[in-house]
């Protein structure tokens, strides 16, 4: 990991005597490693005709190569995905790879790696088995990530996950996207409660009111009813990440200041607010490692669409989701309309923009271009994003987060 951007001391150490930082390096700083291996660029004469002029390399740079495969990438970088460049990569002592994405999905394309893949990972879920074993937060982390568990979600009966990621720069579809987080938390999963106007509280309650008491869910209102009147309440604790307040305000006075039914308490919490992301900020990446970890320890997640925190949570938990497709992108690949508010998922990590070009598919020197679902049967198109593949987990193996009782 290049430790300008993400520092090895936030992970245990994959292994004994390793370490997740590189090597000390006899000619300097990583990035120097780094544009080393660009003159030996993964797909930078991939295309080229026989005889063209290759880059200007010497032998000191022969034991080193480079890959692009961060968001947007072009259509030469994903030879990496090809058996030709990977047999390439296999010869070098040093890979340098950007990406901010979770690529593991592409790695399925490559006939070599999909058997090996398929014997590591039976059930198709990687992340999940990888993480646990090999991302492992550092000490003082973990530390931290069980003493908010404690205070925040372990008193609690029920833990419900909220994850909002909003890409829009204003604030005007705020209510539309809080409404359809509601929606999916209250009407569809069941793992919130609705808050009812304190004159419908009234009546529900026996008491004088004015409310029409139809306006809700009469089988949720029975079960609560009977709940309370037996003395029983359910606990529920909400822990929800954003980097907008707005969101985090609008829940904890909706169910702190507001009036769940009868038979719920409700407790909403957040660690952070930070309003914007900011990359290579050390207390920040903290933070979202100790908010994943947490998220993932949630019995019922509701995570963002196209949001990589919140894949990265359900993958660690190794349960399905329910993505939320609440406010709309001013991109092509948005596919919000017709959908509903929120629908479950598989728990692997979305791959976004495998197919982020305009014939979305993949060539290989040699070959003719082929879609990703047609060279391995193992992937699908991403769940509300057209650009992305994901592994297609089997059905038997799709893991329900939350049981609704």
């Amino acid at each position: 990991m290049n430790p300008e951007c993400f520092p090895a001391r936030l992970l245990c150490n994959p292994f004994p005597y390793s370490s997740w930082a590189p090597p000390a390096l006899n000619k300097g700083s990583f990035n120097h490693m780094r544009l080393r291996a660009e003159k030996r660029r993964i797909g930078y004469n991939a295309f080229q005709e026989p005889g063209a002029p290759a880059p200007n390399t010497t032998d000191d740079d022969a034991d080193a190569a480079f890959s692009n495969l961060n968001y947007s990438v072009n259509d030469t970088d994903l030879v990496f995905f090809c058996s030709q460049e990977q047999e390439r990569i296999s010869a070098v002592r040093f890979l340098a790879l950007i990406t901010e994405e979770y690529v593991l999905p592409g790695l399925y394309l490559v006939p070599e790696f999909d058997q090996e893949l398929e014997r590591l990972f039976p059930d198709r879920l990687p992340l999940m088995h990888m993480a646990r074993y090999l991302l492992h937060p550092a000490n003082y982390l973990w530390e931290e990530i069980t003493r908010a568990f404690r205070a925040y979600l372990a008193p609690y009966q029920h833990r419900v996950g909220i994850q909002i990621r909003d890409f829009t720069p204003s604030n005007s579809s705020e209510g539309e996207a809080l409404s359809r987080v509601l929606h999916c938390a209250v009407n569809i999963t069941h793992g919130l409660p609705p808050v009812l106007p304190h004159d419908q509280w009234r009546l529900l309650a026996g008491k004088q009111g004015t409310a029409n008491a139809s306006d809700t869910d009469t089988s949720d209102l029975d079960s609560i009813q009977k709940a309370a009147a037996a003395g029983t309440v359910r606990s529920v604790g909400v822990l929800v990440a954003s980097l907008k307040r707005s969101y985090i305000d609008a829940l904890h006075e909706l169910y702190t200041e507001g009036l769940p039914l009868e038979g719920y308490n409700v407790a909403v919490t957040s660690l952070s607010h930070e309003g914007e992301q900011k990359t290579g900020d050390l207390l920040q990446l903290e933070r979202a490692l100790k908010e994943m970890w947490l998220l993932s320890m949630c019995d019922l997640l509701l995570v963002s669409d196209s949001s990589t925190f919140g894949y990265m949570a359900a993958g660690l938990a190794g349960v399905s989701p329910f993505s939320l497709n609440i406010v709309p992108r001013m991109n092509s690949n948005w596919l919000r309309n017709g959908r509903p508010a929120c629908s479950i998922t598989t728990p692997e990590p979305c791959y976004l923009t495998l197919l982020d070009n305009k014939q979305q598919h993949v060539q290989c020197p040699g070959s003719v271009p082929s879609s990703p679902l047609n060279i391995s049967s193992k992937l699908k198109l991403c769940h509300g994003f057209k650009s992305g593949v994901v592994l297609d987990v089997p059905k038997n193996e799709v893991y329900i987060s939350f049981h609704h009782t």
